[in-house]
């Protein structure tokens, strides 16, 4: 080969080389990373319907995460109650407590370390082995968690973690060496399943070490120090009530249980400028198997969403009835919407004085307005069994990372916590509860209820 031919190769090489590599600057659930997305934690207790009210944890959650270099590091945790925080609730005269006030969109923090080619994993009930606290301290009663909206006289606590990497004194560093996974398995119904947790990589060229950006308890998934979010997530699904599945003698009826929150998220306290989780409103454009288009699909997304496709709105394209056949696609974008604005909110600035927007950076901005913000997500396909010989109510999951298309920036806002200087297996610093969260009123009768699960964002003013 002559040596010009060669050179022009080789140009095009360094060309593809690059337009790849800038292509490659998003989120991915197949590649390692600096932050990791678990996007999933679920927990679930069976209780007693007297008193004394006792709960069976029948369901965990057990997180996984790799360090895969051979060199320690110190990864910091975030994990975050997805719910809603709901009053307390009174019945009968004299009013009697029915169901207790639970927080919601609260987190923990902790810090730990992977040694070189770390391998470990944590179990959300229990927080061990890694050495968090257990995920269950963010609702842990009594009775722990709440009621479960889909399984009436269950109990449930579910949310999702953030972890990233960290330097000595706290700070955000170049890392892409992390990956982790998420196997959620429920004991009373025997089954489990397993999903891909999402990762960022840090872009950024450091002329200090391995820090990662230049404003350290900010971190920007922006491209230029961590990859892009997704401007819209993909979820190829199977219509609610399709029998595609089966064979017969046996029935398979399909729903899925959809996950969806923004990227986004203040990890602040209030007391240090926090303004509350991200709103937004999830807007759906859905293809049936035909290609035929439909639209009106909408749900409101406030810090964390979890809901069965067979609870969505009345203009639910999912339902086999109304998608007209077993198979669809959607894209998701998560956009601003008046819909979505907490009731009483100040919104409108154009219209109304009192409303103050300054900071873009989340200063004076009101929180309870819906915004534009990237989505990630995870679908759990879940699969009923009827027939001959088959108990009634079996079933088995099957779990999805959603995939994405396009660009949009999103933030993690967060204070710098600096590892301790010889980390223990025992539980770290909780700077968002304290004891008066877990040490409740255990003398105050509390009977179980079910509610819709369909979600209604707070008032918070």
């Amino acid at each position: 080969m002559n040596s010009r031919r060669y050179g022009q190769l080789a140009m095009v090489a360094v060309l593809l080389a690059g337009t790849l590599a800038s292509a490659d600057d998003r989120v991915s659930a197949s590649k390692k990373g600096s932050i990791l997305y678990y996007s999933k934690i679920e927990l679930k207790w069976s209780c007693t319907t007297v008193a004394p009210i006792t709960c069976t944890p029948i369901q965990d959650t057990f997180l996984t995460i790799v360090n895969d270099i051979s060199q320690s590091v110190f990864v910091q945790w975030y994990f975050i109650n997805g719910d809603d925080p709901t009053a307390a609730v009174f019945a009968g005269s004299p009013p009697t407590l029915v169901e207790r006030a639970h927080k919601g969109c609260n987190f923990v923090d902790c810090t730990t370390e992977l040694s070189a080619n770390k391998t470990t994993y944590m179990s959300a009930l229990t927080g061990s082995p890694l050495g968090c606290q257990p995920f269950r301290i963010l609702d842990n009663g009594p009775p722990p968690g709440r009621p479960d909206p889909e399984n009436p006289g269950q109990r449930i606590l579910r949310g999702y973690a953030i972890a990233f990497a960290v330097d000595n004194d706290g700070n955000e560093i170049s890392w892409n060496h992390l990956s982790g996974h998420v196997d959620i398995v429920n004991y009373a119904d025997r089954s489990a399943w397993e999903y891909n947790s999402y990762a960022f990589q840090c872009v950024y060229t450091s002329t200090v070490g391995d820090q990662c950006g230049t404003d350290p308890g900010t971190l920007h998934m922006d491209g230029s120090e961590y990859d892009w979010a997704f401007d819209r997530l993909l979820f190829d699904f199977y219509a609610v009530g399709s029998f595609a599945f089966s064979l017969a003698p046996t029935t398979v009826q399909l729903d899925t249980d959809l996950t969806l929150y923004p990227v986004s998220a203040d990890l602040r306290t209030v007391e240090t400028d926090s303004t509350g989780p991200v709103l937004t409103r999830a807007k759906f454009d859905i293809w049936n198997q035909n290609e035929d288009a439909q639209s009106g699909v909408n749900r409101c997304i406030n810090c964390w969403d979890q809901t069965l496709l067979s609870n969505y709105a009345d203009e639910n394209s999912f339902l086999i009835g109304n998608l007209q056949t077993n198979k669809g696609k959607a894209r998701i974008d998560g956009i601003e919407s008046d819909d979505c604005d907490a009731p009483g909110a100040c919104c409108d600035l154009t219209s109304d004085p009192d409303c103050d927007l300054v900071d873009f950076e989340r200063g004076t901005i009101d929180r309870d307005c819906s915004e534009d913000a990237a989505l990630l997500g995870v679908s759990d396909k879940i699969m009923f069994f009827s027939g001959l010989g088959i108990p009634a109510g079996a079933r088995t999951d099957a779990g999805m990372t959603l995939v994405g298309q396009g660009t949009e920036e999103a933030t993690i806002w967060h204070e710098i916590v600096a590892p301790p200087d010889t980390l223990t297996t025992g539980l770290l610093d909780i700077d968002v509860l304290d004891t008066a969260d877990i040490e409740q009123d255990t003398d105050t009768q509390i009977q179980p209820i079910s509610r819709p699960s369909r979600r209604v964002v707070p008032n918070k003013n």
